[in-house]
């Protein structure tokens, strides 16, 4: 193990960095979605730099309309199938599909709260796809299928 030192961040920072106030922030704290961290004597929190990922992870997902009930949900489900994970929303990847969150890990990703796997599709996928129809519909590559449309504007399956 190094001896690295760790500079924690106060309120101060946390609002000159993100505009978010010391009463956000124990929300925050309060309903999981950040962890317990270091008190002073005085009663004020300290943060490490793992929470600043995960203060501006919530921050993004709010911004793409998800709500906090959401989030909860989300990082509580994570810490329950992830019992290693201390503080979910920096230690995985995140992207909103919709109104979904989707979690990233080794194996793909995933929406944490359904299980439900998503699949993005590249474009060496759509141009197998088309031509897989174009094969079946016995069509010229020349042409496109009915299906081109779709297959083109879609993004998920």
């Amino acid at each position: 193990m190094d001896n690295e030192e760790v500079f924690y961040y106060t309120s101060k920072h946390i609002e000159s960095f993100f505009g978010k106030s010391r009463k956000v922030l124990y929300y925050w704290r309060k309903i999981g979605l950040l962890s317990e961290n270091i008190k002073t004597n005085g009663g004020h929190y300290r943060y490490k730099f793992i929470d600043l990922v995960a203060i501006k992870t919530i921050i993004k997902i709010k911004e793409a309309g998800i709500s906090t009930y959401k989030i909860k949900k989300v990082v509580m489900k994570l810490k329950k199938d992830y019992l290693k994970l201390k503080i979910p929303l920096a230690e995985k990847s995140f992207y909103v599909l919709g109104k979904e969150i989707m979690a990233i890990d080794k194996k793909g990703s995933f929406n944490p709260l359904t299980g439900q796997c998503a699949f993005i599709m590249n474009g060496a996928i759509k141009q197998s796809v088309k031509n897989i129809a174009m094969k079946k519909f016995d069509i010229p590559l020349s042409s496109k299928p009915v299906l081109s449309n779709h297959i083109q504007q879609s993004n998920v399956l």
